[in-house]
């Protein structure tokens, strides 16, 4: 996934690779946040939001996956500090 600001010649703002991405309703300077998730037992989940040029992460967390269908829903959700962002 690329979130790309055509004006200006086509500036990266946010490049990532994984699962997917959802689009938050909140935002910070008229650019929406993002959420991206990417992994493969334990999925990590990762809040951007845009900070001066370009998007940085702000919230980080971890899933562990399962395909049991029995335990869709008891997931727990495991909050911690981003890590150092190359973005």
């Amino acid at each position: 996934m690329w979130i790309v600001q055509i004006a200006g010649g086509g500036t990266v703002l946010l490049e990532d690779f994984g699962w997917g991405y959802v689009i938050i309703p909140s935002h910070e300077h008229d650019y929406f946040d993002v959420v991206t998730a990417e992994g493969n037992h334990e999925v990590s989940l990762t809040m951007w939001r845009f900070k001066g040029d370009r998007y940085q992460p702000f919230r980080c967390a971890s899933i562990e996956a399962t395909s049991d269908s029995e335990s869709v829903g008891d997931e727990k959700v495991s909050e911690h500090p981003c890590p150092p962002s190359s973005h």
